[in-house]
């Protein structure tokens, strides 16, 4: 294999961490926002913290590794389509920090661990 064919099969992997990591991370918060009792509340929000360690490092391989592959490939940082690739990631960081906020979620796994109070 060249240096090119393990950038883009890094650069995909990377990708493909951050897109099913996100995608299970959402799965894991949305059953825990429809169960009522508290331990499985609990049980499901841990479960998310290690996939979310998966869309970080999945997020940052494919933007390193997909701004390296477009230099080596000879493609610079201007040219429209990299910007484009460069502001989605940036839009998919953005729109996650709303999701991240552990603070607006305490409130509720407080009234669930008192049992409902």
């Amino acid at each position: 294999m060249t240096k090119y064919d393990w950038l883009l099969l890094v650069h995909i992997l990377g990708a493909f961490l951050f897109l099913s990591g996100s995608i299970v991370a959402g799965v894991l918060a949305l059953a825990a926002m429809r169960r009522v009792v508290p331990s499985e509340v609990a049980l499901l929000l841990r479960l998310t913290r290690p996939v979310v360690v998966f869309v970080g490092v999945g997020s940052l391989v494919a933007l390193g590794l997909g701004i390296w592959l477009a230099e080596y490939v000879g493609y610079g940082l201007g040219e429209g389509w990299v910007i484009a690739a460069i502001v989605l990631w940036a839009l998919s960081g953005a729109l996650a920090g709303p999701g991240r906020d552990e603070n607006a979620a305490r409130p509720r796994a407080r009234r669930a661990a008192c049992g409902g109070r």
